[in-house]
């Protein structure tokens, strides 16, 4: 596992022995990442930050009257965490950057069925995650497959502690995609189906 996590990293050029948080998502204030960058800002610990989603959308994208926050967020992350933080922009592999990170950080105020923490739990990393109404206790349950936070003061808490605590976050990964191939895989929603439409 960690020979292929290596590998991700030298083919996406990554850095192979920096502690890599990751988010998913396109660069707005519902995704929290002001309170990211703050909290991350004051971290001490040898980290890289790594957002793949677009930051700039043309003309003809719904999010297009929001490219100057966005611009405004993207300098914020620049200014605060400067070469701590990556922005890869849109990307086709996404599994694979999750993959060649040690967590997944989702500070969302509010989400439905968000497929971002699916595909990220999926591939078997932490994640860190917001205390969200209908995710919370329905998707992750805290300290059995994931750590959750109610404000950044617990945010940077629980990502220090997972960053020095190597093998509670390989159990809580494992635990992770667990509660996806039980749950969330197209074979066991399948069979769920099957069961109740007989």
């Amino acid at each position: 596992m960690k020979s292929e996590k290596i590998k991700l990293r030298k083919k996406l050029n990554l850095p192979e022995n920096k502690f890599i948080i990751i988010s998913v998502g396109y660069l707005i204030k519902r995704k929290g990442f002001v309170e990211i960058f703050e909290t991350l800002n004051k971290l001490n610990i040898p980290f890289l930050y790594v957002i793949v989603g677009d930051y700039k959308v043309p003309k003809s994208h719904y999010l297009y009257k929001k490219n100057q926050k966005m611009e405004d967020l993207y300098n914020l992350g620049k200014k605060l965490l400067s070469a701590q933080v990556l922005f890869t922009g849109q990307k086709e592999n996404v599994n694979e950057y999750l993959q060649s990170a040690d967590i997944f950080l989702l500070n969302s105020f509010k989400e439905g069925l968000p497929n971002v923490l699916l595909e990220a739990m999926a591939c078997g990393i932490t994640p860190i995650v917001r205390n969200i109404i209908g995710v919370n206790n329905y998707i992750t349950f805290h300290k059995k497959n994931a750590l959750v936070f109610e404000n950044k003061e617990q945010m940077s808490e629980l990502i220090v502690e997972i960053y020095k605590n190597k093998k509670m976050r390989d159990e809580l990964a494992n635990n992770s995609q667990r509660t996806i191939m039980n749950n969330y895989s197209f074979k066991s929603i399948y069979e769920k189906l099957s069961i109740k439409l007989g």
